[in-house]
């Protein structure tokens, strides 16, 4: 069923290019004033990119971490919705210590953010 739900939004995914992933340095530094961003790098592949945060989201459940199933599913949604290349993802340093962040490209905001960044930019 999540199969055909994935392959249906994909399929309904819109295809405009009105953004650019070199915005999204730009969008993280405006939201965490004093951040230290690397490159952006857009998510080719929506849909080994949801089922990645749909194990996440189960695992982040399963210790009780809320907040990583909130971001995942929020991560998911936008590989469903995002038009290719929209969603991106980087690591910022945010205090002194480094995150994922996940950025929608068309609206200029962040939808996520997720630490260690090695372990959730893998791959």
């Amino acid at each position: 069923m999540q199969e055909a739900h994935a392959r249906a939004a994909s399929a309904n995914r819109p295809t405009t290019t009105s953004f650019s992933v070199a915005d999204y340095a730009v969008i993280v530094q405006h939201a965490f004033s004093g951040a230290r961003v690397g490159e952006g790098l857009p998510v080719l592949n929506a849909e080994m990119f949801a089922t990645l945060w749909r194990s996440h989201r189960a695992r982040a459940v399963h210790d009780g971490d809320f907040a990583l199933a909130a971001a995942a599913s929020a991560l998911i949604d936008a590989a469903d919705r995002l038009p290719e290349g929209a969603l991106a993802a980087g690591a910022a340093t945010l205090n002194g210590e480094e995150w994922a962040v996940w950025v929608d490209l068309s609206r200029r905001v962040i939808l996520a953010a997720a630490r260690p960044a090695a372990v959730y930019l893998a791959g």
